[in-house]
């Protein structure tokens, strides 16, 4: 499943979740802010037991979602590393051939890696 799907479809269940607990607060008269219990007795209330029971089941399905969601967020983790591992390596690899040295980072690594090199059109790389 795509992240933005996942993302999308927690979002909508967490809506859903306010609007059931803005209707139960309503139906015991309590603040919308005022924590819920979700074993309280409903009384005859039948109404009341449904959105109760409804409740927890939503937030288990977006725990749910989201372990799904970190699943997706570790092999997409996983694929970068790799990647920019495969490149470091041939990045390495080409430094070692051509006997350079690769320089890496912002301004002040260029800065240094001009000053090693002695010329301006070889920043990044000495030899």
């Amino acid at each position: 499943m795509h992240v933005d799907a996942l993302r999308s479809e927690i979002d909508h269940i967490y809506s859903r979740f306010h609007r059931i607990k803005h209707e139960v607060c309503r139906i015991i008269g309590v603040p919308v802010d005022t924590l819920l219990d979700f074993g309280m007795d409903a009384g005859n209330n039948k109404r009341l037991s449904e959105l109760l029971a409804k409740l927890p089941m939503l937030l288990k399905q977006a725990n749910h979602l989201k372990a799904i969601r970190r699943g997706v967020y570790r092999s997409v983790d996983g694929i970068k590393r790799s990647w920019f591992g495969c490149l470091a390596n041939r990045k390495a690899k080409l430094a070692l051939k051509y006997r350079c040295e690769v320089c890496c980072g912002g301004q002040e690594a260029e800065e240094d890696a001009g000053q090693v090199c002695g010329e301006e059109g070889q920043t990044g790389m000495a030899g």
